[in-house]
């Protein structure tokens, strides 16, 4: 849906005190302050080394963040010879490229490097106000004047002299000082919740790795460590594999059938219901979901994502699921579920994909071979402790997006006079 505080006219009507300027006027007015990096022979390959100072890339540039990916470096020498192309703290890098482009980034290195082609760089007077910028180009509106001038293609794209000219609200600097001094405490916040976040994560799979392979044994009700036999098990010995529903274009609807589970319905082994398609066909009643199925993508034009599963609940029971989908009906869903996400079960992935085909048959998948607790109450346990694992992960990704979408909304806001910040 259009937001009515997304256009330029919206806010000179709110906001007329703000200038409505070229975003080249936002860079400071010294030569080469808004500049992308290298072309051609002024870099070439053959100059790059393994260590000197830093070449920053668009892969580096992630999520309004600079998180340096590349190991590349130019040596002192060839970076004297590239002033115009130097980038310090403090200073916006963007993403010429991308889907779409201009993602844009402060770059807070203390080590000064080079951008490269496809990389923009601007120079401001301070902090405060590269911060702005890049806040300003992240937003709604940044991404709806960027839509304007992209050149599309393989890759869309924009050009320098384009970008330059593209205009933006340009607050009194005091403003743009305490606006981009409350969106950097809210990505502090944020921040601070990914740490939490990939913590647990780690620490959940160093426990599934110990719990499911038998290294780490639990205490059963007596506080007695189990001790029994485990056994090798096919997944056809587990539970039954259910492939899934094709149906034809003519059979999607706007949202009045039955919901259809994909690919894309499968997020980080959580359910999304983002990106959903409906159908009025029918399907055998085997193929309906039920709780506590577990849900798994067995073909995709992306290697990567063949595997990934989510248990169902709630908004997924009674559904269909997608010809590259296959549902597991296991006999103990919460323990298959944990061998569904482990390294053990992607080794047998890896194991059944050929080199260009991206997809697992259902005999394949039952054949599938684990070892596993003959004792079901210490299958139960397994489950239960890293079900608790899950709930832990799941509370902070809810508090995540949560301050994403808060964060969001105050952009917005702030980025478009809608809401004016007090200035002592």
């Amino acid at each position: 849906m259009r937001n009515e505080w997304s256009t330029i006219d919206s806010i000179k009507g709110v906001s007329p005190d703000w200038e409505i300027l070229p975003l080249q006027e936002f860079s400071s007015p010294e030569k080469n302050s808004f500049v992308n990096g290298p072309f051609g022979s002024d870099l070439l390959s053959s100059e790059l080394v393994l260590a000197g100072q830093p070449v920053i890339y668009i892969r580096d540039i992630r999520n309004g963040r600079y998180l340096r990916k590349s190991e590349v470096f130019v040596t002192n020498e060839k970076y004297q010879t590239l002033t115009a192309c130097q980038v310090n703290y403090g200073d916006v890098i963007i993403a010429k490229v991308g889907d779409p482009p201009c993602e844009s980034a402060v770059y807070d290195a203390h080590e000064s490097g080079i951008v490269t082609q496809d990389v923009i760089r601007i120079r401001t007077e301070e902090l405060r106000c590269s911060q702005f910028i890049a806040f300003i180009l992240n937003s709604d509106i940044g991404k709806r004047q960027v839509k304007r001038i992209k050149i599309s293609g393989t890759r869309d794209r924009v050009s320098l002299t384009d970008f330059k000219k593209i205009k933006f609200p340009h607050p009194p600097v005091s403003e743009q000082r305490k606006i981009a001094k409350i969106l950097s405490t809210w990505d502090k916040a944020i921040t601070t919740i990914e740490q939490l976040l990939a913590i647990s994560q780690l620490q959940k799979k160093a426990l599934m790795q110990q719990l499911l392979t038998g290294k780490k044994r639990l205490l059963d009700k007596n506080g007695v460590r189990y001790s029994g036999e485990w056994e090798s098990k096919q997944l056809s010995k587990l539970g039954e594999v259910i492939g899934g529903l094709t149906y034809s274009p003519s059979d999607v609807t706007d949202g009045s059938g039955t919901l259809v589970l994909r690919s894309s319905n499968v997020q980080n082994g959580r359910l999304s219901f983002d990106d959903n398609v409906y159908v009025t066909c029918t399907a055998p009643e085997k193929s309906v979901t039920r709780e506590n199925d577990i849900l798994l993508c067995v073909r995709n034009g992306s290697r990567a994502l063949i595997g990934k599963s989510a248990l169902l609940k709630d908004q997924a029971v009674g559904c269909f699921h997608g010809a590259f989908m296959s549902i597991f009906r296991a006999k103990e869903p919460l323990f298959i579920f944990q061998l569904l996400q482990s390294s053990l079960f992607y080794r047998e992935v890896r194991k059944n994909l050929g080199a260009t085909i991206n997809s697992i048959n259902g005999s394949d998948l039952k054949k599938f071979t684990f070892n596993v607790p003959t004792d079901k109450a210490e299958r139960e346990k397994i489950a239960a402790v890293l079900s608790t694992a899950d709930q832990e992960i799941s509370a902070l990704q809810q508090k995540l997006d949560h301050l994403k979408k808060e964060k969001k909304a105050l952009m917005q806001k702030l980025l478009t006079g809608k809401r004016r910040v007090q200035i002592n």
